[in-house]
């Protein structure tokens, strides 16, 4: 009997060995037998074939009626090619913190949508101003201005202050203020 060194059992230590090296050629082996079948499902589901005479473009998306921008929750806009989860959750927050689109334009202020994309969509959506909620002058609060996308904690708080103090009469009042631009007040004035 061979006795190997440090081990009191012969071939004890060639047995464990043996063991492992079998078992990770197992392990190897399976998992490349797993990878060959999903790679020869995968080439089943792909035709490479291309005939020149046929369009493979899809045709465009175009909606059976307009879309009301105002109404449609984040999974309807989901389900508009071009709209993923994410954007389409952010189209729905900038439309809450508004407080409802005025415009289809202001679709181009939402992150991720660029130019081409809204080139695409701008034509599937309608505005319902009866969804937009308007500002209350006499009674919204700083916290509810500091919201609004078009307006800066600093002109919300001004713009707070002023409402608080004055009694307005007129919208020509607010549009005097200092510290909103004529190009901000453009984009406010819909929701007074």
């Amino acid at each position: 009997m061979v006795k190997l060194r440090g081990s009191t059992k012969p071939h004890h230590r060639n047995r464990d060995e043996v063991f492992h090296l079998v078992s990770i050629t197992l392990v190897i082996v399976f998992s490349l037998i797993g990878w060959g079948v999903q790679e020869y499902r995968g080439s089943k589901e792909k035709s490479f074939v291309v005939s020149s005479g046929v369009n493979t473009n899809p045709p465009p998306f175009i909606p059976a009626s307009k879309i009301c921008l105002n109404s449609i929750d984040s999974v309807g806009l989901e389900e508009l090619p071009g709209f993923g989860p994410v954007l389409s959750g952010r189209t729905v927050k900038f439309r809450q913190a508004l407080k409802g689109f005025v415009r289809v334009d202001q679709l181009k202020e939402v992150y991720g949508i660029d130019s081409l994309l809204y080139e695409t969509v701008h034509s599937w959506f309608k505005i319902d101003l009866d969804k937009v909620e308007g500002i209350c002058v006499d009674d919204t609060s700083e916290k509810e201005l500091i919201r609004h996308p078009y307006l800066d904690y600093k002109q919300a708080r001004f713009l707070a202050r002023f409402l608080k103090h004055n009694e307005v009469k007129d919208l020509s009042q607010i549009e005097s203020l200092p510290y909103i631009s004529l190009e901000n007040w453009e984009k406010l004035d819909p929701y007074f």
